[in-house]
């Protein structure tokens, strides 16, 4: 089987081309003019020059979590080929959703800032932070990242409310998308792990979002676009919500700016209830080699005959 890996990525090819089984013939290309007559495409954003000089092109992989739009809207017109991407990073990102979730509903920046001042005055003062045993989180999406939170969560001792378009009813709780404004007003933490798709583009609005009760926690590891950017901002600036929050609304479109972006048009960065970290949820000194056995593993399955996991359904999106 030809699998072309349509990018420059040296140091990724190196990790998997070892992994591979024999009858696997790898290639990597940076330009198209190198591309050969391939299967399988392994690229996350191919052009259409690209995927038309391959006729013998079967399946495109994106090599990673998550679709781009633009490789979604160039498959929608390809109806004979097959799309797939890898859910490599679920731990990863299920760790810091629940790295998030501590760290902001107890305030642990807050309490750090002031101490290195020498301010203990929180200790002597009214501060209480929700003991998550007991408490009800919703998950809201229970795909690889979602199943890894919950798990994280009942080793917590929480209540788990799961909503998803698939969820075991042997996991807990479950429910349809239809019954999300019933939930969330039990929701004490919501977890949000929904891939971005047309239906879910600004699903938390301001009267979504003002059913969270009072003191409730927002964790945002999925898309920026999912929560409205001005009512989120106006929910948080009360004070009556805390956050935390890996994904945004703005982002550096080239390298000189990574140091002077500012993730939104509203100053998040003032709000003492929100903990803000730069689309890091999936960054670990093991992701490469994480999506490099997981790239192996479905491809070895499949020369062996085995179906190709994690197939996309474009018209969703995920």
């Amino acid at each position: 089987m030809r699998i072309l890996l349509y990018d420059d990525e040296q140091e990724f090819y190196d990790l998997l081309r070892p992994l591979l089984d024999r009858e696997i013939e790898l290639q990597l290309a940076t330009t198209i003019d190198e591309s050969v007559d391939s299967e399988v495409l392994v690229c996350g954003t191919p052009s259409e020059e690209l995927i038309d000089r391959l006729p013998a092109l079967k399946t495109v992989i994106v090599p990673w979590a998550g679709i781009p739009k633009k490789t979604l809207a160039l498959l929608r017109t390809r109806p004979k080929l097959a799309l797939h991407n890898l859910h490599y990073n679920a731990v990863i990102v299920a760790e810091t959703a629940v790295t998030l979730m501590l760290a902001a509903s107890r305030q642990l920046l807050r309490l750090d800032s002031n101490l290195r001042k020498g301010d203990w005055s929180l200790r002597y003062g009214a501060y209480a932070p929700p003991l998550l045993s007991g408490r009800t989180a919703v998950i809201l999406g229970y795909g690889a990242i979602g199943q890894r939170i919950a798990t994280i969560c009942r080793a917590l001792g929480m209540n788990l409310i799961l909503v998803g378009r698939r969820v075991p009813e042997a996991k807990g709780e479950c429910h349809s998308f239809a019954d999300l404004d019933s939930l969330l007003p039990k929701a004490e933490f919501l977890l949000v792990s929904l891939p971005w798709t047309e239906e879910t583009d600004s699903l938390f609005d301001q009267q979504r979002l003002s059913l969270l009760p009072d003191n409730s926690t927002i964790v945002n590891i999925a898309r920026g676009a999912i929560l409205d950017e001005a009512a989120l901002y106006k929910e948080l600036s009360s004070g009556r919500l805390t956050a935390g929050l890996d994904v945004w609304y703005n982002y550096p479109r080239e390298e000189g700016e990574r140091t002077r972006t500012a993730p939104s048009r509203f100053d998040f960065g003032s709000l003492p209830n929100v903990l803000m970290t730069p689309h890091i949820a999936g960054h670990s000194d093991r992701s490469e080699s994480l999506r490099a056995d997981e790239l192996a593993e479905i491809l070895n399955e499949h020369v062996a005959g085995g179906p190709l996991r994690n197939r996309v359904d474009v018209s969703l999106g995920y």
